[in-house]
């Protein structure tokens, strides 16, 4: 009986959110922004070569303002190469990571007293609507860029806060050289992760029944997910009295991020740059804050040293390094870290034949999966037991693939 209370608050409770969310619709009235064409569908390009690793780069569309914030349009035909100043060029070839277009330039013999460009071709067609679909191409260059070595990363630390309720990642560098002074980084994060219960079922809704499941690569338990860094992280040392980088925060993560549950790995990328290059991202950081993102409408002083040398009126957003960076990775056990709580409600719900006669498809169907059955060798109905979907299965929030270098966490 108390189950069936349950059941019934539930979808009680899902229909009071539809229906409010359907009155927040229509009592809404639009807002029609007069917006400016030129701010609109501008290609940025972002990366920066590194002839000893994977140049990758990405082109885009900035968005409209009638656009979803952070939404892009990737660019999907374009022709990309690196050149050095004699005229050897280094061609790229187009792929796609987690959903998004990127274009590889494999690594290269270089010379590091010669200097590199980033060209480009991007030609549009009738499924873009950048230039009104005219089937136009347009040709970028970057300035001619001197390799820029990079000092090793010293070390990556974290720190949570007094209540345990955060976690931040620093890093720290230094130059003792003192001719590095401006500094960029970027990074891949990784993570493992489980569900909080383990489930030997699953209700498959396609044969709409329940099944056991049988393999580890069927199993709802483990999983693993990734993320590249999308915020500008520089730094100089201009002000200083030595070359020194000296805890920077990278990423902050709460007590209910998955990145914080079990094992995490960051993969720190460290560019030098220019003063130049410092700049351009300084302003863009700036603007990005103000106004949303690198993708939104941007202020006509934001530009950066690429030109469209086929059509020059063509306005481009990008800043393009060119250097020999260096990395460092860190792991993170969970357990080291303190701080996680998994955020979600996972009572458990028992279905019977007799006394709780609900169909497996729809405890399914208002978010629930199977974890257990116990059979009556008597005769009677089974008992099965239910526990809302996000509680079992680690797929919602991540995939099976689990990284190639990826460690045993007792080995760490």
């Amino acid at each position: 009986m108390n189950t069936n209370r349950k059941i019934v608050k539930y979808i009680f409770r899902v229909l009071l959110t539809v229906t409010t969310l359907l009155f927040l619709q229509f009592c809404i009235s639009p807002y029609d922004a007069k917006i400016d064409p030129l701010d609109n569908h501008i290609i940025v390009i972002e990366g920066d070569i590194t002839p000893n690793d994977t140049t990758k780069i990405k082109i885009s569309l900035t968005r409209n303002l009638d656009q979803p914030p952070g939404e892009k349009q990737d660019i999907v035909s374009a022709f990309v190469w690196v050149e050095d100043e004699v005229g050897n060029k280094y061609f790229g070839y187009r792929t796609t990571i987690n959903f998004q277009t990127y274009y590889i330039v494999p690594p290269f013999n270089y010379n590091i007293n010669l200097k590199y460009k980033l060209c480009l071709n991007v030609t549009s067609n009738l499924n873009e609507i950048w230039d009104g679909g005219n089937n136009i191409q347009y040709t970028y260059e970057s300035e001619l860029l001197e390799l820029l070595v990079a000092p090793p990363i010293e070390s990556i630390n974290y720190k949570t806060n007094e209540d345990k309720s955060a976690v931040t990642f620093f890093v720290n560098s230094n130059d003792p050289s003192n001719n590095t002074t401006y500094y960029k980084w970027s990074f891949r994060e990784d993570w493992e992760f489980k569900s909080l219960y383990m489930s030997y079922f699953e209700y498959n809704p396609f044969r709409k029944e329940v099944v056991p499941i049988n393999s580890y690569e069927d199993n709802r338990h483990i999983c693993w997910s990734f993320k590249e860094s999308s915020s500008i992280l520089i730094f100089n040392t201009e002000a200083l009295s030595e070359d020194r980088v000296h805890m920077l925060p990278l990423v902050s993560m709460g007590k209910t991020d998955l990145r914080t549950s079990y094992l995490y790995s960051m993969n720190l990328k460290q560019m030098a740059i220019s003063k130049e290059a410092y700049k351009f991202w300084d302003n863009l950081k700036k603007n990005s804050e103000e106004i949303g993102g690198i993708f939104d409408p941007q202020p006509s002083d934001v530009s950066g040293n690429i030109k469209c040398i086929s059509h020059p009126g063509k306005r481009v957003i990008g800043y393009i390094s060119a250097g020999i960076p260096s990395y460092k990775r860190i792991f993170a056990k969970g357990k080291d870290i303190g701080i996680y709580k998994h955020p979600s409600n996972c009572g458990e719900m028992v279905v019977t034949g007799s006394e709780n006669p609900l169909s497996d498809e729809w405890m399914y169907l208002i978010g629930y999966d199977i974890i257990g059955v116990d059979i009556d060798f008597n005769g009677g109905a089974p008992e099965k037991y239910w526990i809302a979907i996000q509680c079992v299965d680690c797929r919602l929030f991540g995939t099976k693939e689990k990284p190639s270098y990826w460690p045993n966490i007792e080995s760490l």
